[in-house]
This record gives C-alpha cells, structure tokens and sequence, in this order.
C-alpha cells in the first residue's frame, strides 16, 4: 500500500472526539472509543484505512516514537467507535493521540493535530481522603445554611499538571484562589444516592502557582438531603458530605497529594438556605471578604468533620459540567412600579420591576443592583404573567453604596418572567439576564420554514429537550416535574441520543438506569410489578418498571443507529436481556397490566396501548441481539415478542378484526407498532381518519403514542391528514398548544418532541439506514426523501412552500432544502464527507450520491390530475 502523502488529498482528519468529547478527562474506562471525521472534500471518496498513535507527551507523538500505541495501518472504513487497544492505562493517565487515513488509492492524509484524554481513577483504592462535613444537620422539614470549606496548600517548585477530583453527597461549587470553577453556579448532579455518586475531574494546572495556594468548597444539600419533588426533603440522608482530592505533578517530577481531611476548615456561609428546585436565600452581609485566597486568616473558623456511611460506588462523570449558552436579554427595559395597595410604616419591597425574557428557560438570573443602603431584594420567577406559581429567591445586600451582581449558586429556576421587589432608595435595578444552562457541545438542529409559527414550535420543542437535558431526567421544566423520572424520559430520551453533543450526558443516564434495573433484579421482577427507583415513594409515586426497561433500550438502539455506539450495545445487553425474558413472568397473559396511566392513557385503553409499547421493544431487544451476535438470545425474545403480540390479538381484536378499544391513541399504537395484519391495517387506519375527521384534525393522543401519529398518516399515504394536524392552530393540537403556552409562557410538552423526528424524516426526508447494517449506521448511509405537500391531496394549495435544515451527526452535517415553486419542484442537498446517500424526489426515482454538494429540479404542469410531471432533472 503506498503510504505517500499526496497532494491530492491535503485535507488532515479533524475533530478528534474521545467517548464522544473533545479532550475528555476522566474517563472511566481504560479502553475509550475514539473518533474522527475524514474531511475529505473530494465527492464519493472514503477512508479505507486509518493509522492511531497514542503516547504520553506530544513530543513522542511520532512513528517509531510512540509509547503508548501504534496501531499500524488498519483496513477499516469507519471512523467511529475505534477502541483504544495500546499499553494498559493507569488510573490518572494522560494520553496524546492523532490520527491519519488513507482513501480508496491508498493514499495517506496529513496527521491531524493532537488530541488528548484522561482516564479517570479506576480504582476504589485510588481514592484517598475522607468524606468531610460541617457539623450541620437538616430534616425532613428544614434545610441548612451552606458550609464554607477551605485549605491553605503551599505548593514549592513550577508546576507541570494538577487535577481536583471532587464528589458530593449534595451540591457544591469548587474555588482555586478566589475564583470558582465552572461556568455559572454549580451543577446539581443526582443520582440514586443509596447505590453510588458521580465525582468530576478538574484541570487546575493553570489555576495553581508556586508557593501560597487555597482550595475552597461550597457545600449545599443538592439532591442528597435537599428536596426532590413529590419526595420531600432528606430523601437519601441528613448532611450533605464532600470527598475530594488533589493530584500536583511538579516539573521536577515530585508529586504532591492532597486529600480531605481534619486539615480542612469550616464555616457557615452566606447562603443560608438553598433547594434546587425551590429557591434560594442569601445573606452577602455574611459573605467573608478574600475567604477562599491563600492570604485569609481561617483560625476562627471550625475543623472540618470526618464522616462514614456511604458504601456506594464512585463513578466519573461522562462530562465535566453542564454550561451557559450565553445570556438572554429581556424584551424591554422594565419600567419601576409601586404595588397597587399602600404600605404600612416600614413595610419593604415598595418598589419592583417585571422583566420578560420572551422564551421559557431553566437556568439562573443574573441581577445588577445598586446598592445604597441594606436592603431585601426578592426574586419571583414565572412561567405566568401572573406569577401564579412562582419559586423565589431571595438576597439581603450590603449597606454600600456599592454595585452588586446577585445570582444564585445553587438554585435553578425555570421562568420567562421575573419580578424583582425591593425598597425605592436602597436598591436601584441596572440590569438583569437570564442564564439558561445547556448541556455542552455545538448547536443542535435547525429548522427553517415559510411558516413562522412552526418554525417557532420548533425551536421551542428543541428548547424544551435542552432545558430537561440535566442529570436529571426530568418530566419538564416546572419545578414540581423534576423528579428523577426515567420511565417518562421514553418519550424523549431516544429522540436526544440521536445527537452526538448529548453522548456523554444519555451514558450518565443509561448508568442510572442500570442502578434501577440493578435494584429490580435484586428483588426479583416477577415478585412486584412496581419497584421504587427512589426510597420513599408511595405506590402512586412508584416506576413503572417494564416502560423504565423500554427507556432504556429504545436509548441504547438510538445511540447505536444514529451514533455508531456498539460498545454500548455490548455493555448494556445484559441488562436487555435479563429484563426481556423476565417479562414472561411478568403477568400470565404477557398484557401489560397496572401500566403508568399518564404515559399510556386511560384506564380503557392503557393496557392496549402500553402493550403494543412492549410488543416494540422486545423486537428491538431481539435486533439488539442479532447485531452483537447472540442468536439464541435474539430467538428466544423475538418468540416471547410473538407470543405477547398474540396474546394482546386475543384480548383486544374482535372477529371482524376491529379493536375493542375504540380510540386515536389505540389505533395509533397498532398500526405503529405492527400489531395488525395486513387486511385489518385498512380498517384500523379508517377508523383512525374517521376519528380525526371527528375530533376536526386536533392531536389528542397519550404521550406514549404521540411521536407516531404523524408517521402512522403519512405511511398511510395521507399526507394530507398529516399536515392538517401538523399545522392546526387550536387545542389540543402542537401549533394550539404551542400559541396559548406563548401566552401563558408555559414551555412545550416534553412527550411532544417526537414531533421533531417526524419533521426530520419526512418534511425534510432525512432517513440514517437500517440499524441491522453495520456499515450503514451512524448516518454513514442515509435516504433523503422529502415529502412536500403538493399534488391531488393538496388542491387548496401547498401549505408549506419551503424548508430548510442542517442536521448534525457524528460525521458533520446533512443539509437539506426545497422549494415550491410556481412550475417546479427544487432540492438542494449536502452530504458531509464519507458519507452516502439515495436522493427520492417525489417521482419515487432513487438517485445515489456521495459527499459534496446535490442540486435537484423537477419541472412540473398543472394539467390532468393535479400531479407533478417530471420533465428533465438539473
């Protein structure tokens, strides 16, 4: 193979990812996947071969030199999910990385720049340092003041590297010299306390100098003790606790460690109370001056307190922080208003200013304030106008006169109004910006129409996926949804691990679902249909443990067809499979009994649709162990799948092959879920127009089902049906829903982003490839067939006129637009490189292409019945 670099191939592969992320630290396993794009820009070339050099500085990043791995040159064609195979790693290892390629003529590519990663501490016993504490404990009822942490370090030589490893039994925000780490506030992290806990990696390196140093902890209750909806308070223990340790590696090669222990100092903080979910209340009179610099006198404060009692498990957080994405200004400067009754002498809060930031988000605020004299300012944040049910914080200023920023460290709040109350002459507002968080990684889809009004549904659908995107799986952004619901998360959770910038935060997931799944098994499935994911739930508040198992493998399938993960396949089968046989214990007729009525519908119908849920996810069970190799597994589910899917036949089909339910949501879940054979398909999708032609083309489907409404219609060949219920304007419909939430600032249904697949896959026509091929996955091999809404079906005119879209994946961008225009049909299409795609214009023609840039014209008359003819192609 000739190993020349050519000329003719000057493009150097580029963005180098690790487990999905850029320059990862701690990673928790010591054989990462890696990846790359090829950035080819020459059409219809490929990589057949790459090359891997991994060492332990840059400077031995060469051939021959390289200490780490050299993988040689290996024939393979794809460019994700590469497992590092060189020397076993250590816990704490850093690793330098680049790669090359060669195209079909053997050709090599330049090196591309290096990338880096970090295994985390793979080991228990790589732990050192003790849980440390305050000696503060809250209840059931009532929270604590936040504990302030420090430790002076004296750090003697120049520094080469130094990383913070930080867990917490709660919430917390680390300072080096005075300055936080992260981007804005904490990140509240939850997971199932009772089983394990996530610790992050820091980079300090550049925050560390020679000689006086100081680490500082801002310790909250976070999930740990503080509340979670519907839970209470104290959910997991009475104290919140923090485990850290901090690894210096100076350039003479000493290594320092520095771990919690008695050496830490205490004291109580300025925030004097904090939930998450509630609000937060702030004393900065309290606020010591410099407390977390080198230089601050700490003899007054407390010795810290060493705890015991967690047994759980550590584990690295997939990523290191949720971020801002920026800050949003409100859509006009307030104006300051008196309350409407008088006050009474030395009653506070006779001034406040409404702001309106047009959008629904969940994140902080951030208020600039005057000071002139001590003052309580309360913060109320809306999703109303009328701050209905409005969280609050709350902030006591100092006496100045002096310009204070007032945010949060712990609380999240979602609003699009906040109402600022405070007393005329002591305080002054300047300014105020909403601070939504985002979990990291570039921009998501884009959506663009000649309908404004969709195009905003969209853009708020894709909000609202972000705004729940915590380590929370949650049900939606009002405070009383954000109960750690992964059963729920099934109507949304796949559509989010399509995106590769979400990889690491849906494995965060999938772990908790492990732990739940983990419990279940424990008890023993067939013992008791519910089990508690969390302690303390009453039995209305319990999971519904067989839609927690279909979360996680409809996750596991998404990440696997639109990103290439097999290794997650292979690390997540055991659970599948445990949980798919078990199901035949689950009930003697295999229905779906006791199904969540919220997800699946009434009490008529839940068992009918929550079993054709079932039905589907025991066939992607059984694909799922066809690809990994496991016949008799994938035999022996795909024989249990077939015997549920009679028995629902049994229980719910008449003999006229009518169903005994008689509703949308029903005949949605059998058709798309393949319940019926082909002579009943006709007449449930009669009855399923008939019902919409009834209820005037309004979606009124269960959330289970609702992702499937529209393509169940347009796999009917009604098209039509499916725009008219797509753009219907009153409730209960998308559009309708969306325009009264606008004006009430309520955020879109989390249930209705599988709206967003829909437009994908058939306004814009973007299909990956069948997941059973492995070369095709990851949208290496896509079908774009656009379905415009002209023709017979449409003699009132076209609806839509235009659209475009750019939809990321793991190997760059599918760009798709069209055009209605007065005698043709118009196709741009934009295939990243190494990719491959069949092109359907609506003469049902297929038209392979490769990597570049497709343009498609198909002429048109309006003549005979309405059809577009094709007359020449461009």
């Amino acid at each position: 193979m000739n190993t020349d670099v050519s000329d003719s191939y000057p493009a150097k592969p580029s963005r180098l990812r690790c487990e999905f992320v850029a320059d990862p630290l701690g990673i928790e396993r010591p054989d990462p996947q890696l990846s790359w794009w090829v950035s080819d820009p020459r059409p219809a070339e490929l990589q057949t071969s790459y090359q891997i050099l991994a060492a332990s500085n840059e400077a031995r990043l060469e051939p021959g030199e390289a200490d780490l791995w050299d993988s040689g040159v290996v024939s393979w064609h794809t460019c994700t999910g590469i497992r590092y195979a060189g020397k076993p790693l250590r816990s704490s290892q850093r690793v330098v990385w680049k790669v090359r390629t060669f195209d079909s003529d053997g050709v090599a590519s330049p090196w591309s720049d290096a990338a880096r990663f970090e295994v985390g501490l793979l080991d228990a016993r790589d732990w050192v340092g003790a849980w440390m504490s305050a000696g503060l404990s809250g209840s059931r009822t009532r929270g604590v003041q936040a504990a302030a942490m420090r430790r002076a370090i004296d750090i003697n030589g120049e520094i080469d590297s130094a990383r913070l490893y930080v867990a917490a039994l709660g919430d917390y925000v680390a300072y080096v010299n005075g300055e936080p780490l992260g981007s804005s506030g904490s990140f509240p992290v939850w997971s199932d306390f009772s089983h394990e806990c996530y610790y992050q990696t820091w980079d300090l390196t550049d925050r560390l100098v020679p000689g006086a140093n100081a680490l500082g902890l801002l310790l909250a209750d976070g999930y740990f003790c503080g509340e979670i909806p519907r839970l209470g308070r104290g959910v997991y223990g009475d104290r919140a606790a923090v485990r850290c340790m901090l690894h210096v590696t100076l350039r003479s090669g000493q290594a320092l460690l520095i771990p919690s222990d008695h050496r830490w100092r205490w004291h109580t903080s300025w925030v004097i109370g904090s939930e998450v979910n509630r609000g937060e209340h702030v004393d900065l009179r309290q606020r010591p001056r410099d407390w977390a610099h080198a230089r601050f006198d700490d003899a007054d404060w407390n010795t810290i307190e060493t705890v015991t009692g967690f047994e759980g498990r550590l584990r690295a957080l997939p990523f290191t922080e949720q971020v801002d994405s920026g800050v949003l200004e409100p859509l006009a400067r307030p104006v300051v208003r008196r309350p409407d009754s008088d006050l009474t002498a030395g009653e506070r809060y006779n001034g406040y200013v409404d702001f309106d930031f047009g959008t629904t988000c969940l994140g902080r605020l951030r208020l600039a304030v005057h000071c002139r004299g001590s003052d309580n300012v309360r913060i109320q944040y809306s999703l109303d106008a009328e701050f209905s049910e409005a969280t609050q914080d709350s902030f006591t200023t100092p006496a100045g006169p002096v310009r204070e920023q007032l945010e949060t460290t712990f609380a999240l709040h979602s609003f699009r109004y906040v109402r600022v109350e405070y007393t005329l002459g002591h305080t002054e507002v300047l300014d105020a910006q909403a601070v939504p968080l985002r979990y990291p990684g570039a921009a998501g889809l884009t959506f663009r129409s000649d309908h404004e009004t969709l195009d905003a549904l969209v853009n708020t659908l894709h909000s609202s996926l972000e705004n729940v995107a915590l380590s929370v799986p949650m049900r939606g952004v009002h405070f009383e949804q954000r109960l750690p619901d992964m059963a729920y998360a099934v109507t949304w959770m796949p559509r989010l691990a399509e995106e590769e910038r979400a990889h690491a935060l849906v494995l965060k997931w999938l772990a908790d679902i492990r732990t739940a799944l983990d419990a279940q098994h424990e008890r023993g499935l067939s013992a008791s249909r519910y089990v508690p994911a969390l302690p303390g739930l009453d039995r209305s508040q319990q999971v519904d443990e067989i839609a927690l198992f279909e979360t996680y493998v409809r996750t596991l399938w998404a990440l696997y067809q639109h990103q290439g993960d097999m290794a997650c396949l292979r690390d997540g089968f055991e659970h599948v499979r445990v949980g798919a046989l078990a199901f035949r214990h689950y009930s003697d007729d295999l229905l779906r009994r006791d199904a969540d009525l919220e997800l699946h519908g009434t009490s008529s119908s839940s068992v009918l649709v929550a079993t054709c849920c079932t039905y589907s996810a025991l066939r992607l069970a059984a694909r799922m162990a066809h690809v990994l190799g496991h016949p008799a597994d994938a035999e022996s589910i795909e024989r249990l799948a077939q015997q549920l899917r009679e028995a629902w036949r049994l229980r719910f089909l008449t003999g006229t092959g009518h169903m005994a339910a008689d509703d949308a949501s029903a005949c949605v879940a059998a058709l798309h879920h393949g319940m019926l054979e082909p002579q009943e398909i006709g007449l449930a999708q009669e009855r399923l127009f008939d019902q919409l032609r009834q209820a005037r083309y309004h979606a009124d489907v269960v959330p289970s089902v609702s992702r499937a409404l529209l393509p169940v219609l347009t796999n009917a060949g009604r098209l039509d049906l499916a725009y008219m219920v797509l753009l219907q304007t009153s409730q209960p419909s998308w559009l309708g829903d969306y325009i009264a939430g606008q004006q009430q600032g309520h955020a879109a249904d989390i249930a209705d982003i599988g709206l967003l697949e829909w437009l994908i896959q058939s306004a814009v026509g973007l299909t990956v490839a069948d997941a059973g091929d492995p070369d095709a996955v990851a949208y290496r091999q896509v079908r774009i067939e656009p379905r415009p809404p002209f023709g017979k079906q449409f003699l009132a005119g076209s609806p839509l006129q235009y659209v475009q879209a750019a939809v990321p994946t793991i190997h760059g961008a599918y760009e798709v637009a069209w055009w209605i225009r007065p005698t043709c049909f118009e196709l741009k299409v934009v295939v990243p490189p190494g990719c491959a795609a069949v092109v359907i214009m609506p003469d049902r023609v297929e038209r392979p292409v490769h990597s570049g840039t497709h343009e498609f014209v198909m002429n048109f008359d309006a003549g005979g019945d309405g059809l577009p003819l094709l007359v020449n192609e461009g």
